[in-house]
């Protein structure tokens, strides 16, 4: 019995000879917030999912992460997603490939295998640009298993000048800037790896120009 949500559950045992029930007993459960699964989502990231908000329930300091040997791995970082139920934690050090690790809050634990292979995409994951202000062009480096691997893969990464098309602004230093809302814009990132010259990635989109208010 392992729910994925929290509530109300009747579990029943029923003892049976053949088809015919011989006895049967049911018991009424309340089950609350969980840890339901653990999964990596970076190269140094791993991230605990819960059955609902628990943001004003978890004790973060209880979070750990062990390797296959039982060695702890320094948690550098923890944030909550917008919703509560999911809790990304940021290592020290890089996950290794292939290596299993087990994210426990003190009462459930989870293993994880991790993948950190060689970029296969890149990704722009910013599109609103907060108008009049420089706003960073956040990226992923994308490996076979959809992990993003950009803190195991060092590059240089350059706006490409010939595509990127921003009115009323500009680009500079992986950052934009634009300052009329609703004003759209085109932007190309390019990726080379610092240790494989021939690892080239690209990536476009599109950005659009919002009030401080609605960058989200």
């Amino acid at each position: 019995f392992t729910p994925k949500k929290d509530g109300a559950y009747v579990i029943t045992v029923t003892s049976k000879i053949g088809s015919k029930t011989i006895k049967s007993n049911s018991m009424n459960v309340q089950v609350q917030n969980t840890m339901i699964e653990a999964k990596q989502t970076a190269a140094d990231a791993l991230v605990a999912v819960y059955s609902s908000n628990a943001k004003n329930t978890l004790d973060t300091k209880k979070l750990k992460i062990t390797n296959a040997a039982g060695a702890n791995i320094v948690i550098k970082k923890v944030a909550f997603s917008a919703d509560g139920t999911e809790i990304s934690m940021q290592t020290s050090s890089l996950l290794i490939d292939n290596a299993t690790y087990q994210v426990t809050d003190g009462v459930s634990r989870y293993n994880v295998t991790a993948h950190v292979g060689m970029p296969e995409k890149m990704e722009i994951l910013t599109s609103k640009i907060t108008v009049n202000k420089d706003t960073p062009i956040e990226y992923a480096l994308y490996d076979a298993y959809g992990i993003d691997v950009k803190a195991a893969y060092p590059g240089t990464v350059t706006s490409d000048e010939k595509v990127t098309v921003i009115k009323n602004g500009y680009v500079k230093d992986l950052k934009i800037y634009m300052n009329t809302v609703g004003q759209t814009g085109i932007v190309k990132l390019d990726y080379t790896s610092t240790e494989n010259k021939n690892l080239i990635l690209t990536a476009t989109t599109t950005v659009t120009c919002v009030a401080a208010r609605d960058r989200k």
